[in-house]
């Protein structure tokens, strides 16, 4: 955070952006509860940041608010059923589009 100018700097370099990602949402069945409540919390934070930040866009507000409907309506039960896929899948959409809007935001 620069105080100077009331904002929030980046470090961006295209050295640390994947050239492909893999979304599977079976990978996150081993997470535990903590760690599934904290990682959810993390991304609708980031949802919620790329929503009120100075840089949003109609189109970043669109991803934005999906990824706060899927984590609204899937973190608890994905906690409460690990090995359920749906809930997982939405999970990792809704962490997906909130990357998204949180970098295309800046």
């Amino acid at each position: 955070m620069d105080r100077e100018i009331n904002r929030k700097l980046l470090i961006i370099s295209k050295a640390v952006v994947p050239d492909i990602s893999l979304v599977d949402p079976t990978t996150l069945t081993t997470m535990d509860p903590f760690l599934t409540a904290c990682t959810g919390i993390d991304a609708l934070v980031h949802a919620v940041e790329a929503y009120v930040s100075l840089e949003h866009s109609p189109l970043t507000d669109i991803h934005a608010f999906e990824a706060m409907r899927l984590i609204s309506s899937s973190l608890e039960k994905s906690i409460a059923e690990p090995n359920n896929l749906e809930y997982r899948n939405n999970m990792m959409l809704a962490s997906l589009e909130a990357g998204f809007v949180l970098s295309a935001g800046y």
